[in-house]
C-alpha cells in the first residue's frame, strides 16, 4: 500500500483541486491563500511524486493522474487524517 500520509490533508485539498482543472489563482481563491502558497504545496506534491526538476506541464498531468487513479485511498486517508487531528485537538 502506498503511504498515502505522506500528503498532509492541504496538499491533498490542491492535488483534487487540480484534478477538478482549476488553475494555480483559482486554487488560492478556493483556499484564502496566496498563490505562492499553492505553488509550494505543488511542488511538494511533486516531489512526493518523484518529479525532482519538474519541467512544463508533465508533473502537472501526471499529479492529476495520480490522484484520478487513487482518488478513494486518497480521500479515505484525508478524511482519518483530519478526524486524528480535531481528537489532538480535544
Amino acid at each position: 500500500m502506498k503511504d498515502y500520509f505522506a500528503f498532509t490533508y492541504r496538499e491533498l485539498d490542491v492535488l483534487r483541486l487540480m484534478a477538478q482543472g482549476l488553475d494555480n489563482k483559482e486554487i488560492a481563491k478556493t483556499l484564502f491563500v496566496a498563490v505562492t502558497t499553492v505553488k509550494t504545496f505543488i511542488n511538494r506534491i511533486y516531489q512526493k511524486l518523484g518529479f525532482t526538476d519538474p519541467i512544463g506541464q508533465v508533473p502537472r498531468v501526471c499529479a492529476v493522474l495520480y490522484y484520478i487513479e487513487h482518488k478513494e485511498e486518497l480521500e479515505r486517508w484525508n478524511i482519518i487524517k483530519r478526524a486524528l487531528q480535531a481528537l489532538s485537538w480535544k
